[in-house]
């Protein structure tokens, strides 16, 4: 099942409509109204609470999040396996996916980064939903 659902903010869908129009072709947009993103101290718990010695390759992204001290990239997380990376949606949370989004829509537009978008936004707005207090 191919996703062609793009879950974007209002100011995420002024970047898309830039977009070539045949690019945009085929993807339904739906805005991404969710505001509850994880505070710094419970993306610290999640930190502490997961076990890197299976997979050391995901604690630098934990203290990348949870200290601040650099954007998660789709660079992170692409080359992960994709059980390591629902590891690592938890690790980060909707604030790291977010920074994922917005750096997608900063890059050279086509078929592939769509695609990504798609995923990433996707996963922004489930994360979204289970963050808030109530849930849809």
């Amino acid at each position: 099942m191919m996703i062609t659902e793009l879950y974007l903010t209002t100011d995420e869908q002024v970047q898309f409509n830039l977009y070539p129009a045949a690019l945009r072709s085929g993807w339904q947009v739906i805005p991404e109204n969710g505001d509850s993103f994880e505070t710094p101290r419970q993306l610290q718990m999640r930190a502490l609470m997961s076990d890197f010695t299976a997979h050391p390759e995901i604690a630098h992204l934990a203290q990348k999040i949870t200290t601040n001290s650099a954007e998660v990239t789709i660079e992170d997380i692409e080359h992960l396996s994709p059980e390591i990376q629902q590891e690592v949606y938890f690790i980060i949370g909707a604030r790291g996916v977010d920074m994922i989004v917005k750096q997608l829509l900063t890059e050279e537009p086509n078929d592939d980064l769509l695609f990504a978008l798609a995923s990433m936004s996707t996963v922004r707005h489930k994360l979204l939903q289970l963050n808030s207090p109530t849930q849809s």
